[in-house]
């Protein structure tokens, strides 16, 4: 009799929706970019989740770099309603947190059917007003939001890292969840045959994440004929340590406002 009860307790824990669950990595930054008159761009990560079978909570596993002490590890998301991390949730922020320009990375545990997206915001904000943020135009991209870090020495290839004939520049960010610092190698290459527009080799403390900026996407010379068309563009990022990548393309001679660029992300 007791036995059978023991089987029928863990037939309920294990149909619990509240008990199934998968890891998730985001990134989040805040920082301000160029500034024109009295305009100024603002850049913010964000994390939004929707739950649309009841409620859940998600759980904060870890923060690149310290957490503050006190931080709350569980949200508990609302049913049928956008939350926004960045409006509404606790400050998971690391301890030297600075608005003018940080960028960490989440570990949470997500319950399942819950749909999350990582939000890349750059608004074009009135600096002779203080306090009026949001005032012109904003635009937005989706972030990746990584289910498992790549194991070490694998190449992480990020397909599309262009933005059609515009000319660009890259950022990379690189994610360490190893427990020693990290090598890792960046290539920006040419689709059409491989060329070699720009590379850098950067070390990444554990649990860290960094920004590798500036990164070249010119390639001189003609493409072959039948190949990948010629502004198409590549990167492969190579780190000795468990990691995660995202890759962004950028140009500031197309503007959706005197200081917003037109943005182009990788997918991962």
């Amino acid at each position: 009799m007791i036995k059978g009860r023991v089987v029928v307790m863990w037939c309920v824990l294990l149909l619990s929706p509240s008990l199934f669950a998968r890891e998730v990595w985001v990134v989040r930054f805040s920082a301000l970019g160029r500034t024109i008159g009295c305009h100024q761009a603002g850049w913010l990560g964000d994390v939004q989740f929707f739950r649309q079978d009841g409620t859940g909570t998600v759980r904060l596993v870890g923060i690149s770099g310290q957490v503050p002490q006190g931080t709350p590890d569980t949200i508990n998301l609302p049913f049928l309603q956008v939350f926004s991390l960045a409006l509404r949730g606790p400050a998971w922020a690391p301890i030297d947190f600075d608005a003018t320009y940080a960028l960490w990375a989440l570990h949470l545990d997500v319950p399942d059917g819950t749909v999350i997206e990582g939000r890349d915001v750059v608004s074009d904000n009135d600096i002779c007003n203080p306090g009026n943020v949001l005032h012109g135009p904003t635009v937005k991209a989706s972030m990746p939001v990584i289910s498992a870090l790549t194991p070490a020495q694998q190449p992480q290839v990020k397909l599309g890292t262009d933005i059609g004939a515009t000319p660009a520049r890259q950022n990379v960010m690189v994610y360490n969840g190893g427990d020693q610092t990290a090598h890792a190698m960046i290539e920006v290459r040419r689709g059409c045959d491989t060329s070699l527009a720009d590379s850098r080799t950067v070390t990444v403390p554990p649990n860290t994440i960094i920004q590798v900026g500036g990164l070249s996407t010119v390639v001189d010379g003609d493409c072959p004929v039948g190949q990948a068309l010629p502004f198409v563009r590549y990167t492969v990022i190579t780190v000795d340590q468990p990691s995660f990548s995202i890759v962004s393309t950028l140009s500031e001679e197309r503007l959706a406002s005197d200081i917003i660029p037109v943005l182009g992300l990788s997918v991962q």
